[in-house]
């Protein structure tokens, strides 16, 4: 579940164009320059082309993915919070369940509280304990790898791992080499000892 926006005009016209090739039924330039201008959006055929043919080359890297952008008005600790819900109704359990909360972010809206134990209070745990890791590419991994040693060593039964980056809110929206590369999103799974 991601909620996204852009935040310069061009990166906001490029979204609003692979919106309208996601969802419409568009078969030409000028039916595309047609939904720009209803949107207030007037492009010239040169732009269009440079942000069709730019937007072919983001696909391609990103094997036909999407990037998807938080909105600016939403802080990181709101999507946490979600999908860490999200992950405990899938699982059938409530906060007090959980032991542990582990959250992978570079990108936390606070240096402190940790955004871990922002996601702890307003899931309402009372008990158990929360911490973040900072590993950038790898920090979702290494949070697993904290939950599955928290387990083994008797300290935490069910641990709450949540990755979570918002790498917009630090990109040169300029460079446009590394910016479409970056998206933000959050995903969160938990891990449980079971007997076997």
């Amino acid at each position: 579940m991601y909620i996204y926006t852009m935040k310069k005009s061009t990166i906001q016209r490029q979204k609003l164009i692979a919106d309208f090739i996601d969802s419409e039924n568009v078969s030409s330039q000028n039916q595309l320059k047609g939904l720009l201008k209803k949107n207030h959006i007037q492009i010239t055929q040169a732009t269009l082309s440079r942000d069709l043919n730019e937007l072919g080359a983001i696909k391609k890297r990103l094997k036909n993915g999407r990037l998807i952008y938080v909105l600016p008005k939403n802080q990181d600790n709101n999507a946490q919070v979600k999908i860490a819900k999200e992950a405990l109704e899938d699982a059938g359990l409530v906060a007090e369940d959980i032991d542990a909360i582990i959250l992978a972010t570079s990108t936390s809206d606070l240096t402190f509280p940790s955004a871990a134990t922002m996601v702890q209070a307003n899931l309402g745990m009372t008990k158990g304990f929360a911490y973040d890791v900072q590993a950038v590419c790898a920090g979702f991994v290494f949070a697993l790898a904290n939950a599955n040693a928290l387990i083994i060593s008797g300290q935490a039964k069910k641990v709450l791992v949540i990755g979570s980056e918002t790498f917009s809110k630090l990109m040169d929206w300029e460079d446009r080499s590394t910016c479409v590369l970056f998206g933000d999103g959050a995903g969160a799974v938990i891990v449980s000892a079971e007997n076997g």
